[in-house]
């Protein structure tokens, strides 16, 4: 405690928005009630074509300055413009993503760790999920005080926990050095993939006195499958974004690097799995033409031999695309693998019986004739 009031440190705080004026007001509000002062909040409006801008001309706090794009960027060259932005004082920053918000002691919670564990890269907190009504839907687990870069990949490869933008801050020096953000081709997995290279430098530290409000959207499973193509090339370009940053980094020996390799591949299977199963729920409730359509096109993706598949969706792929029959409104893969198993005990014993009883025929018969 007393590290944070003997030395402080100049944060920025980039908010980068598109078309949601609404909830951007929460997210700069929190950032100026912020119990650390020494702040500077810029918020990058991506071309937005609601009332964002004439919001952002009500703001007189001098902390925030707010800059237009005259063309859409892209979430990734929209925030790493607004970094770029920040003033030289700036040391450290976090990005603030338009939908979330930050507690009000957030800012100094990380800060202070940052000062007492001497943090030289990247640092976050606790995450608290809300839908749009501020209702409460869950939190996010606790991470350990530190963590390897290894064992952070490890622990989302295996799903033990979230991780989202909003609530890490990062070593502007650090961020510069890695190239920025990602830029995928979709945003899937970069911010991962962003901690993961600044956790390279040093550690990840954590703190769950410093709580960030992530809200979660309805129908975001609906829109994620509008992308699917986009974001499982996305996984894929995390998975040599990763390995590459490994190597490249001298942090890991021969044999983190095979550990890292497996658990990259694995994560990377798991994610293509979770999003092919869910774009194929949606589609198959869905009787509209446009639906089948969508259909086929996640038939081919899943024959495609340059993603990792398991053989449950390579052969409903393949079933759809010849046949254009749906397994699975009538069966599931499941359910049908069981039956085949019942089916084929049933057809063993049917078959290996006479087989046995022949046999020891052939063998008394053979004994009698000695």
């Amino acid at each position: 405690m007393a590290s944070y009031i003997e030395k402080s440190i100049n944060v920025g705080i980039v908010i980068p928005t598109y078309n949601r004026s609404a909830t951007l007001k929460d997210a700069v509000n929190s950032a100026l009630r912020q119990t650390h002062k020494e702040l500077e909040i810029i918020v990058m409006d991506d071309c937005s074509t609601d009332n964002t801008a004439a919001y952002l001309k009500t703001i007189t706090d001098n902390r925030v300055s707010f800059v237009v794009n005259d063309v859409n960027l892209g979430l990734a060259a929209n925030i790493n413009k607004g970094v770029s932005l920040l003033s030289k004082e700036v040391e450290w920053c976090t990005i603030l993503c338009d939908d979330d918000y930050l507690h009000e002691e957030c800012i100094e919670s990380l800060v202070r760790t940052v000062l007492f564990e001497k943090a030289a890269s990247v640092v976050h907190g606790h995450i608290i999920f809300h839908d749009f009504n501020g209702n409460l839907l869950n939190e996010g687990r606790p991470s350990p005080p530190q963590e390897s870069a290894l064992k952070f990949i490890v622990s989302r490869a295996l799903f033990i926990k979230d991780r989202y933008l909003s609530g890490v801050m990062f070593s502007t020096k650090h961020f510069n050095s890695i190239g920025g953000y990602p830029r995928f081709e979709s945003g899937l997995a970069a911010d991962d993939a962003l901690i993961f290279a600044l956790a390279l430098k040093d550690k990840l530290y954590y703190t769950a006195e410093s709580v960030t409000y992530i809200r979660i959207h309805e129908g975001a499973e609906s829109r994620q499958c509008d992308d699917i193509r986009k974001h499982i090339s996305a996984i894929r370009e995390y998975n040599r974004y990763c390995f590459l940053h490994a190597r490249i980094s001298g942090k890991m020996n021969l044999e983190k690097l095979k550990v890292l390799k497996i658990y990259l591949k694995m994560f990377v299977k798991a994610s293509n799995i979770h999003l092919w199963n869910t774009s194929f729920r949606i589609h198959m409730s869905n009787d509209h033409s446009y639906a089948k359509s969508r259909l086929r096109q996640l038939y081919g993706l899943g024959v495609n031999p340059r993603f990792d598949f398991p053989t449950r969706i390579r052969l409903i792929s393949w079933l759809g695309l010849l046949t254009g029959i749906c397994l699975e409104k009538y069966i599931t893969f499941d359910e049908l693998v069981n039956k085949l198993r019942v089916i084929s005990k049933k057809f063993i014993k049917l078959i290996l019986m006479p087989v046995i009883i022949i046999l020891l025929y052939v063998i008394l018969s053979l004994i009698q004739y000695r």
